[in-house]
C-alpha cells in the first residue's frame, strides 16, 4: 500500500510477487495498489490493472502516473470493504496492506469474494519469526516513541505523524486462514533478509539493499522462517 515509506525489501518483493504471478491476459485487482508499483509489470503481461487504494492522494498520483495507459483502472477504497462484485478478478493481488488493516480477516474475506473462481490470490505479509521485525516492532519503535516528546522539546522541530502499528504473521496459521476461506494455497515464499538492524538500515539503505540481495539465496534454505517477508499464493476452488 502507499501508506508507508519504501524499505529495502520492497522491490524484492515485487519481483517475487511477478514470478509467481501466473494469469497473464487476466483483469488484476491489486488491492492497496500505492503510487501503482505494480502497473507496469502487470501491463507488460497484457494484463487490464484494476488499483483500489484508501488514500485519495495515492489514487491521484496513480491516475496522473498511468491514467492515460489503456487498461489501466484505479478507485480509493479498503481492503475490508470494497465496491466490485463478486467474482469479477482472475487473479487480486495485496501486498503490505493485510498487517494494517484494523480488521484483517474481513480483509482476506473481501479479497476472496471479488476473486473468480479458479483465480489466483497473492497476499504478502510480515513474518513474526523475522529477527528484524521483532527488534523493530518491540525494541526499537517503542524506545523511539518513548523518546519523541523529549526529542521534540529539545530540537523544536516539528513532530511527525506516528508510524501505525502493524500486525505479524506466522505463514502456517495464515496459509490455514486462506484455506478456511476456501482457497486451495499453492504456495509458501520467503523473501527479504535484513539483518541490518533499525537504525543502521536507514543509515547505510545501500548497504542494506545489497547485504539483502546477497541472503536471497536463504530463502530455499533451513534459514527461510526468518525472512522478513512471507508470500502466500493461493487458488480460489
Amino acid at each position: 500500500g502507499g501508506r508507508h515509506q519504501p524499505e529495502p525489501g520492497d522491490q524484492l518483493r515485487r519481483h517475487r510477487v511477478l514470478e509467481l504471478f501466473d494469469k497473464p491476459g487476466g483483469n488484476v485487482l491489486d488491492v492497496g495498489c500505492g503510487s501503482g508499483v505494480m502497473v507496469e509489470g502487470l501491463l507488460a503481461r497484457n494484463c487490464t490493472f484494476w488499483g483500489v487504494d484508501p488514500s485519495s492522494e495515492m489514487i491521484d498520483q496513480c491516475r496522473k502516473r498511468f491514467g492515460s495507459r489503456p487498461k489501466t483502472n484505479f478507485s480509493v477504497g479498503a481492503a475490508e470493504e470494497m465496491s466490485f462484485p463478486d467474482d469479477s478478478y482472475d487473479a487480486v493481488i495485496c501486498m503490505g496492506v493485510i498487517e494494517r488493516v484494523n480488521d484483517h480477516a474481513a480483509g482476506l474475506r473481501e479479497l476472496v469474494r471479488v476473486l473468480r473462481k479458479d483465480g489466483t490470490l497473492i497476499i504478502t505479509l510480515p513474518n513474526k519469526l523475522s529477527p528484524y521485525l521483532l527488534w523493530r516492532d518491540f525494541v526499537f519503535y517503542p524506545v523511539v516513541s518513548l523518546l519523541r516528546p523529549l526529542y521534540y522539546t529539545l530540537s523544536g522541530k516539528a513532530r511527525r505523524p506516528v508510524i501505525p502499528g502493524h500486525t505479524l504473521f506466522s505463514a502456517t496459521s495464515y496459509a490455514d486462514e486462506v484455506a478456511q476461506n476456501g482457497c486451495i494455497v499453492t504456495d509458501i515464499v520467503y523473501c527479504g533478509f535484513n539483518f541490518l538492524l533499525p537504525p543502521l538500515d536507514s543509515f547505510f539503505p545501500g548497504v542494506a539493499v545489497s547485504a539483502m540481495g546477497k541472503l536471497e539465496a536463504l530463502r530455499h534454505g533451513r534459514f527461510r522462517h526468518l525472512a522478513g517477508c512471507i508470500i502466500v499464493k493461493a487458488r480460489k476452488l
